[in-house]
């Protein structure tokens, strides 16, 4: 569309090859959604597909992502006209986001999403203490197609994006992921000015240091995503439930597990 590469460079920052890359993805996917005015984008959102799995049942979610209107045209109500369209009369059950902001979650209380998820980061080494273990780690090379399937398959209850969304935004953003040995134990981090952010894993602390120590980052720190109900960290994830039914079996129940693990 006429002027969408351009406004999401003005909006992210990403680079010209993950925009391009993105809007095909997107296109393909039917998950884009924008107003023009004279022919022009000045505001999109997408919607991208994914699902909850609780007990063996799976429900359909989108993800709300990449939303944004051209500076000139703010104040318009185009954002809040094109969630409300672009949600009539779809399928999906519950609609997740994760807002740039915290002032954000205020915009996006008026629309509907209620609840908040909250994000902080704990350090699980500092300095160059190790357990000792006489067995040592070796990280295996995974397709990593492969390792979604693991991720999948391990995850539990929890969000699950689709292979082909995980492999865009872990390509551009520089995720990695890795299984050590032949466990079905898998790790999602990135790498930034010697600290290691791990941002899922469902390994023990201990194999997860000592698998980072066989790859030779002994001088990092690493610190781990943790998620919890409260507001002691930074607001993460807002929910909006497009399914009444859905909504009730999360009466009661701790919306952490719609983030992470049971």
């Amino acid at each position: 569309m006429n002027g969408a590469a351009e406004l999401w460079k003005l909006a992210f920052g990403d680079s010209d090859e993950f925009i391009n890359n993105y809007l095909d993805f997107a296109a393909a996917g039917d998950c884009f959604y924008a107003l023009q005015v004279n022919g022009k984008v000045v505001s999109f959102l997408n919607l991208i597909p994914l699902s909850y799995s609780l007990n063996g049942k799976s429900f359909k979610g989108l993800y709300l992502f990449g939303v944004a209107t051209d500076p000139a045209f703010r104040g318009e109500g185009f954002s809040r006209k094109l969630l409300r369209d672009s949600l009539t009369g779809c399928e999906a059950d519950f609609v997740v986001t994760v807002p740039a902001s915290e002032s954000l979650f205020g915009f996006y209380g008026l629309q509907g999403f209620t609840t908040v998820v909250s994000r902080s980061y704990e350090t699980i080494r500092s300095g160059d203490k190790y357990p000792d273990r006489k067995t040592m780690l070796h990280w295996l090379p995974a397709d990593f197609f492969q390792l979604c399937s693991l991720y999948r398959a391990t995850s539990g209850d929890r969000f699950q994006w689709t292979d082909n969304y995980l492999h865009l935004i872990a390509d551009e953003y520089e995720w990695m992921l890795f299984r050590i040995d032949d466990t079905d134990y898998f790790c999602i981090f990135q790498i930034a000015d010697k600290q290691i952010t791990i941002q899922d894993s469902n390994a023990p602390v201990e194999w997860l240091l000592l698998a980072f120590r066989e790859k030779g980052y002994a001088d990092s720190e690493i610190r781990m995503a943790t998620f919890g109900d409260d507001r002691s960290g930074e607001p993460f994830y807002a929910i909006s439930f497009l399914n009444d039914a859905l909504k009730d079996i999360f009466t009661g129940r701790s919306v952490l597990n719609m983030a992470m693990d049971s």
